[in-house]
This record gives C-alpha cells, structure tokens and sequence, in this order.
C-alpha cells in the first residue's frame, strides 16, 4: 500500500511536466492551500521526493526561511508572503522558474510582483538585481560557479548579482562581520575572565578603602548623564525589539511578540529607538564640532597607541607579571573602547536601518542587492554591539568585584576619590 502511495505521490508531482511536454518544473497550487509553504506539502518524510526536480524545494525553504520575509513569517506576521505569493503564476496557477518569462519572479515581472504588497514604489527594474532567498549557510565567499538558490535566469554563481571578481560580496559582508565578532569578543572574554580572578582576590581590600573614602569627585556633568541616558534607554528597547526578526524560534522572541506584537508598534518601536541613537550620535559630533576647540582625532577620548601599551600592561597585571595597574589618565583604555565601539555601533547600524527604512525609494538608485548587504550588515553589528556591551561595558561599569552590585556614576556623575586615583591616577 505505502508502495502504491509513493508511485501515486511520484504521478502526480511529475505529470505536469510530461503533459506539457517541457522540462520546466514547476508545480501546480492546490485549491485552499494558500499561505502554506511548497516545503509543508513536498516533503516527503519517508524519502527524497524533492530530488526529482531540478532544484531542490527543502533549500529553497531553507534560504526563505533566513530571508526577511520567511523570520516575519516565523513570527506570526500575516502580512509576509509565502512560496506561492511570489512565485504562484496568477494567469497559469503553477509556480514557474525565474527563467520564464511568464513566472511572476522574472525580471521584467518582479516589480510588479512586490507591489502588490510594498505599492508602486517597487515598480522598478531594479528590484530584480536581487534576491528574497538568502541562503547564508549554502554559500562561500568565493564563488565555484555551481548553481544555487538566488542567481540570474539560467546563470552559475559567476554571473549572481552578489557576486564581485569572484567573490560573494554578500558573504563577504556576512563572514567579515562575523569574524570581527568572534576576534573581538573572544580577546575581551578572557581579558574579562583574567580581570575578573584578579580582581576577585582583592574585592575585600578595595571594598574597604572605598567605605573609608567616602569623598565624591564629580566626574561628569548633567549633559553627559542626559546623553548616557538616552543611548542607553534606545539601545535597549533596539535590541529588545530586534531580537526576534533575527532570532524567530527563540522562546525570548516569543515572549517579546506577546507584549508588543510582530508588527507596526514592535516596528515603530525598534525605527524610533534606532532614529533617537542616530540623533545623540550626530547631535554629540555636531556639539563637538562647534564647542570643543581640540580636533576630534586629538581628543581626550580617541584611542591612542598608549591606549594599547595600557591594555597589553594591563593583562599582564592580570596575570601577575605586573606589580601594578597601568596608569591611566581621565579615561582608561577600556572607557574609549567603549566610546569607539558606539561611535562604530552607531554609524554601521545607523546608515545601514536609515537605508532599510528607505528601501522603497532607494531602490530606484540602488539594486536590490545591495540594501540587502545592509540588512546583512545591521544584524550583525547589533549582535557584535549587544555582546560587547554585556562582556565589557557591563563588566567594567557594574559587575566587576570591586564594583559590583554596580556604579552610580551614570545617575549622579560623581566617583569616590579611591575610585579616580585607583583607575584614573595620572587625571589632575
């Protein structure tokens, strides 16, 4: 019976293509089957059904599902299409490939295709010069010339509009990023854990000192506590809003999507939090520019190469081959880390969601392709500056031994008088 089951599925998934008399695949929609995935129906828990066409459905799925479209889906978010929204032909009520000029997902179809949802703005040629399928586990950053999801009509990766002399400029982007962050965080996390020992075996020396040094010395002004207040509170509600677009399945995601919805007020929230962070960000270089009479690569705050001398002797404290902490002047190594690491933060993201936000009028300049390596490039800059943030900056600023349960600094702006001449002795 399984048997007669198998050649009967096998039937009538291959006839279209012999009754056409092509070797086209594409397949037919059932009635009352909208909103499912070609997956849910193709897949064939007891074999391999999805090899008998000329692509493969289980990574098409598989590269939807990574796509922007697929995580909304993941969520619960009605609004974003399925397979059969995109690449279900409306006049032949079968999905064809992109190489025929009748399926919706051709070149000269596509624009049309995405208005339906997005409105005439996306009526563009240009939105072809990309793709909704972005399968980042499937590819390298050098180009092999196999076929994949995602590449230009009956083209090989060579000819894919992500594709640059040979290299995947989309990957590039992807694995840049990523290899930043694991160079990053993995340096800081022993750095951390070094300090963290260190400081430890002399958490009750310092604790007492601190106790006897009741004096404050004010340390920042009410301007900086406005503007530490401000980045830290449209940080927050970013990443909290953020988190499940880039992680769909996670339990946290849900719980989020629960309080706040997968749509307008969880968009609203993440692009006001995202536009508030740019405004401290060009209103903090703009105050600089007109009030702080040294150049900004001559500040206080810009790292210098004293600032790596400062880190490396720092370890070696940490390890005992110091005697002593570096001396450091009214901002430590790790505070200007800090300071650069936001600077980045905010640039990288804030071009990159300024531009996402603007899709549908920039990509009449731009390809498509293009504002998807800002997507790309958004995603994993906010996971670098959320983990650096709660490795180092949280670290430093409240959870370390000699800190811990944490400092008032960024409410009232002041510091003991233990505290400054500890980690700030050369600040007159």
């Amino acid at each position: 019976m399984l048997a007669r089951i198998k050649v009967l599925s096998f039937l009538i998934v291959i006839f279209p293509l012999v009754a056409l008399g092509s070797n086209i695949p594409h397949v037919a929609i059932p009635g009352g089957l909208q909103g499912k995935t070609c997956y849910e129906c193709h897949l064939d828990h007891e074999g391999d059904i999805q090899n008998h066409f000329k692509y493969s459905i289980q990574k098409a799925f598989s590269s939807y599902q990574q796509s922007q479209h697929g995580r909304l889906r993941r969520l619960g978010d009605g609004r974003a299409p399925y397979c059969n929204d995109c690449h279900e032909s409306v006049s032949w009520g079968k999905i064809l490939p992109m190489s025929d000029k009748r399926s919706m997902i051709h070149p000269k179809n596509i624009g049309a295709t995405c208005a339906k949802c997005h409105g005439k703005t996306v009526l563009n040629s240009r939105i072809a010069e990309g793709s909704m399928h972005i399968p980042f586990r499937d590819r390298a950053i050098f180009t092999s010339g196999r076929e994949n999801i995602g590449f230009l009509p009956g083209k090989t990766s060579k000819d894919s509009f992500y594709v640059m002399g040979g290299v995947d400029v989309l990957m590039l982007v992807y694995w840049s990023f990523s290899i930043l962050a694991f160079s990053v965080l993995a340096v800081m996390f022993i750095y951390v854990l070094l300090d963290f020992f260190k400081r430890w075996q002399t958490r009750h020396h310092h604790r007492q000192l601190l106790r006897d040094s009741p004096k404050s010395v004010k340390r920042f002004g009410m301007g900086f506590i406005l503007q530490h207040a401000i980045l830290f509170t449209s940080v927050i509600v970013a990443v909290v809003t953020g988190i499940p677009v880039k992680f769909p399945d996670n339990a946290v995601s849900q719980v989020i999507v629960d309080l706040v919805g997968v749509g307008e007020l969880r968009h609203l929230l993440h692009v006001g939090a995202g536009f508030a962070m740019v405004a401290l960000g060009v209103g903090h270089f703009i105050y600089h520019l007109l009030f702080v009479k040294t150049p900004f690569w001559r500040a206080e705050m810009f790292p210098r190469l004293e600032d790596f001398r400062n880190f490396i002797h720092h370890n070696l404290y940490n390890l005992g081959l110091k005697k002593d902490m570096p001396k450091m002047g009214r901002y430590t190594w790790y505070e200007k880390l800090d300071y650069f690491g936001a600077t980045w933060g905010i640039g990288v993201m804030g071009v990159t969601g300024i531009a996402m936000f603007y899709m549908e009028e920039l990509v009449h300049f731009l390809p498509l392709s293009i504002i998807q390596m800002f997507w790309v490039a958004h995603g994993e800059e906010a996971m670098l500056a959320t983990l650096f943030l709660l490795v180092v900056h949280m670290y430093h600023a409240h959870l370390n031994p000699w800190k811990f349960p944490g400092s008032k600094t960024w409410i009232d702006g002041k510091v003991t008088k233990h505290e400054k001449d500890t980690e700030h002795t050369l600040e007159e």
